[in-house]
């Protein structure tokens, strides 16, 4: 509530709190990474991020958000790296797929994308963001001819 009323320090402090009342909830932690990253204190971010991954590695939210991260901080391998480990553990997750595609768009990996964004769009067919960006790898393939840089693998 405090969040969508744009009081983030607010919010801060009310999940901090439930944090304290349930230490064993790790949606609360999560939420709590996710406004992190929202408000741009990184760092934070991950290092709540990577305590619940040692307690919840299974959790595909967690591998999800951790990319976001990654990605927040222009690490674009690391991002990868997670959105794929968020694919292995929930491949029905078309956010993991599509946000894998634009890592590897940015890295002109435009086949790789181009599988990732379609994956993407077939999990969710009425994601708009999705379909434009696919739209867009597959001009970028013709135009590049699909030529992918060394080292980067999907």
């Amino acid at each position: 509530a405090y969040q969508a009323a744009g009081q983030p320090g607010e919010a801060i402090d009310a999940l901090r709190m439930a944090i304290r009342l349930r230490p064993g909830s790790s949606r609360y932690r999560l939420r709590l990474a996710r406004l992190f990253r929202e408000r741009g204190q990184l760092d934070q971010a991950l290092s709540v991020l990577m305590e619940l991954e040692q307690e919840a590695p299974e959790d595909h939210r967690i591998a999800l958000e951790r990319g976001l991260v990654h990605e927040a901080r222009r690490q674009l391998r690391e991002a990868l790296n997670a959105y794929q480990r968020a694919i292995e553990l929930n491949g029905a997750s078309p956010a993991a797929h599509y946000h894998a595609g634009m890592v590897l768009k940015a890295l002109k990996a435009y086949p790789h994308a181009a599988q990732q964004l379609q994956r993407a769009v077939d999990l969710s067919p009425d994601d708009s963001q999705a379909l434009q960006q696919l739209a867009a790898v597959r001009a970028l393939e013709l135009v590049h001819g699909g030529i992918q840089p060394s080292g980067v693998t999907p």
